[in-house]
């Protein structure tokens, strides 16, 4: 069922505007950019409902000193605008076929369905915005870019929606600095 139904018409639309229309990931040679071990969710993600209304408290959900040290934590904005994280995570073996290694990326923090038949997503892989919560540690401070190669290069992406993401993590506890990577064409 698409989403609209789901939600009705106002409340898409308003979901649109505030955070950045669903899309698909990047699509590359006629195909979404999931990999295979994309298609299940992250086993670390972390879902914070739109305005927290759980008092989830990020703080003791998420590994602070990991991303301290380094290590980024991926996020995303689903269809419904929760605030969906999961760490870095680099799996043990390289892909088979290409040899590259194999990383849990945006795609694995959204839930979606795949046609049996076709193999095509019928449903879901979609975020509406997708980044990294990263370390300053010359400032002390957490920050969030939008960066996210299959997510965040639509054109309806930018502060404003950094700006809520950034309110969603501070209403889960965490405040956080917006450092807006532009776009290129």
């Amino acid at each position: 069922m698409p989403f609209t139904e789901l939600v009705g018409k106002a409340r898409a639309e308003q979901l649109d505007r505030e955070w950045g229309t669903l899309q698909r990931a990047r699509v590359k040679n006629g195909k979404p950019q999931i990999h295979a071990w994309e298609e299940g969710l992250h086993p670390d993600r972390v879902v914070v409902p739109v305005g927290n209304p759980q008092n989830c408290d990020l703080k003791s959900m998420i590994d602070l000193e990991a991303i301290k040290a380094g290590t980024p934590m991926l996020w995303s904005v689903g269809m419904g605008a929760p605030l969906i994280l999961g760490p870095f995570t680099l799996l043990p073996d390289p892909d088979p076929e290409t040899g590259k290694e194999q990383r849990l990326g945006h795609p694995a923090l959204v839930a979606g369905d795949k046609d049996p038949g076709s193999g095509e997503w019928v449903w879901g892989k979609q975020a509406r915005i997708s980044g990294e919560l990263r370390w300053d540690e010359s400032r002390k401070q957490f920050y969030i870019i939008n960066q996210s190669g299959r997510y965040s290069r639509h054109l309806d992406r930018g502060m404003d929606q950094m700006v809520k993401v950034a309110q969603q993590f501070e209403k889960s506890g965490l405040a956080v600095e917006i450092r807006l990577v532009e776009k290129k064409s």
